[in-house]
Formats: C-alpha cells, sequence, structure tokens
C-alpha cells in the first residue's frame, strides 16, 4: 500500500511545530499566516520557532520566528516605535530585519534576512578559525556595533550563538537578532551591555579588543 501525504497549510505547520500535541482542527485561521512560503524549521527553543520562509513576492530567504506573546497589543506598539529604525541599520555584519507582525491570537512574528553559516559559538567549540580570522570577526562585530549604537539602538543579548561566520575568499561575520529585545522583550537600548558582550566575545576569541 503506498503512503499518502498531507501537505499542511503554514498556519497549520506553524501550529503543529509550536505545539506537536495539537490536533488538525485546533489551528489558527490560515488568514492568520504571516505572509510567507515556510519551507523548513531552521530551529526552536522554550518560546520560538525559526523557520527558512520566502516572501510571496520577492521570494528573499527569510529567517521567520514566530513568537508566543502573551501581550500582543504592547508587541504592536514596539513595533511602531521601533520596526523603522532597526530596519534602518544597513551594515555587512548586521542581518537586517524585514518584517514583523501578528501571527494569530497570542502568536507574532519577525523576518530577518536570512544568514547561513555556523554559529561562532559552534565554530570555537568544534572548529576555532585561525588567529587572523579571529581578529578580523572581532573587527567586523565592533563595527557592527558602532553602526548600531549610532542609530541610538543595541542588541544586548548578543552572545557566540547570535553570530553566524561564513567563510570564503575572505571571513564573513553576521550578527542576528538585532531588534529582538527592543521589539520582542521591550527592554529599552542598553549599549553598554553590547559592549560587555563584545568583551567577552574577544575573550572567546582569544583576540584584544578591536
Amino acid at each position: 500500500m503506498r503512503a499518502t501525504s498531507t501537505q499542511l497549510c503554514p498556519a497549520c505547520l506553524l501550529d503543529t511545530a509550536l505545539d506537536p500535541d495539537a490536533q488538525d482542527d485546533a489551528g489558527t485561521d490560515s488568514d492568520d499566516a504571516p505572509p510567507y512560503d515556510i519551507e523548513t524549521i531552521l530551529g526552536r527553543d522554550a518560546e520560538a520557532v525559526t523557520y527558512l520562509a520566502r516572501g510571496f513576492l520577492s521570494r528573499e530567504p527569510v529567517a521567520l520566528k514566530i513568537i508566543d506573546m502573551p501581550d500582543v497589543a504592547e508587541f504592536v506598539s514596539r513595533v511602531h516605535a521601533w520596526k523603522t529604525r532597526v530596519a534602518g541599520v544597513r551594515h555587512p555584519a548586521v542581518s537586517r530585519m524585514i518584517d514583523a507582525g501578528i501571527s494569530g491570537q497570542r502568536r507574532v512574528y519577525l523576518a530577518t534576512e536570512y544568514i547561513a553559516g555556523p554559529s561562532l559559538d559552534y565554530l570555537l567549540s568544534h572548529r576555532p578559525p585561525h588567529e587572523a580570522d579571529r581578529r578580523e570577526i572581532a573587527r567586523q562585530l565592533a563595527g557592527a556595533l558602532e553602526a548600531i549604537h549610532a542609530k541610538g539602538l543595541a542588541h544586548m543579548r548578543l552572545d557566540a550563538r547570535h553570530v553566524r561566520v561564513a567563510a570564503g575568499a575572505t571571513v564573513r561575520a553576521t550578527i542576528l537578532g538585532l531588534g529582538t529585545s527592543l521589539i520582542v522583550s521591550g527592554w529599552p537600548p542598553q549599549p553598554a551591555l553590547d559592549i560587555a558582550a563584545l568583551t567577552g566575545l574577544c575573550r572567546e576569541l582569544n583576540v584584544p579588543l578591536p
């Protein structure tokens, strides 16, 4: 007997990922799904699921994070306050924010530029870069934070897990998650937290602070 498969709509896929025990008839209305075609799950934690997705029109790959949010109204208020400023950060070492919005009852989403490559955390644990590359990574991260802080913003959750590193002719580091602390958590910008995080990352990289 040939097995058959059921293609889930984006909203049902979201519900299944966020609640694996959810029944088929318990999903959100498909009109609540974000305006993206979901391709696969990139990762999940206790609060969110992140997908590789593509916009309906641009087809640009994005990292689409779906987050449980008890107070959606507060989230919407913070989107209005911060989204344009966060999306306005243009730096080669910062994953840009593309969109943010509501994804059903008590659920919201953030769409950011998809960055391929291993995390800095993984590299440091499994195949540490050469010293010249480690110094270059630190330099790029310092430049990215300078650009972020110049806009009156801050990351505030920076660590090796939030840095992607791509190796080619030259090494390229990219900070992920700019705007999450501001828009999702509601924290005011605190650049000092980023400076402290950069100091810690340089210690992990075993290089001096740029």
